[in-house]
């Protein structure tokens, strides 16, 4: 009687060991079903991102008009210094870039895009190692104050 009593017992004490792995393993799988649902709304959102900014792409690219100046030289330097009527002679988008490479000193180096006296960007380098920094900026329609 007692053997069967111990058995009983190490049987009772198996039981409830298994149910409590089994509810630990039904928390595991809810952490795991919210984490999948919250992965898959997120990639959704980001799909949907990306088809609206393809929308995007696709209708601005139809409109886009790309003019060469037939004397680009004297139109951007017009632009650049002011020595023009300070306005861009073509209408549309305009790209400036700056870039810096130098040499290891003891001092830091920047260069800086600025449109009427403003500064739009900055190019920087570190000190005391062979650094390069860029900018580049795109405006649209520009208008140029004179100093």
């Amino acid at each position: 009687m007692m053997n069967q009593q111990k058995l009983v017992s190490d049987q009772e004490t198996t039981i409830t060991k298994q149910k409590q792995d089994i509810a630990e393993q039904n928390e595991k799988y809810k952490a795991l079903d919210n984490l999948y649902n919250a992965l898959e709304n997120i990639l959704s959102t980001q799909l949907t991102s990306i088809q609206s900014l393809k929308n995007q792409l696709d209708r601005h690219s139809e409109t886009v008009d790309i003019h060469t100046p037939t004397n680009i030289t004297d139109d951007f330097r017009s632009v650049l210094d002011g020595s023009g009527n300070g306005k861009a002679t073509v209408s549309g988008f305009y790209l400036f870039a700056t870039s810096i490479l130098r040499y290891p000193m003891n001092q830091n180096c920047h260069a800086a895009l600025m449109l009427n006296g403003k500064t739009i960007a900055t190019a920087h380098s570190g000190t005391n190692i062979h650094d390069q920094g860029s900018q580049t900026v795109v405006l649209k329609d520009i208008r140029i104050i004179p100093y």
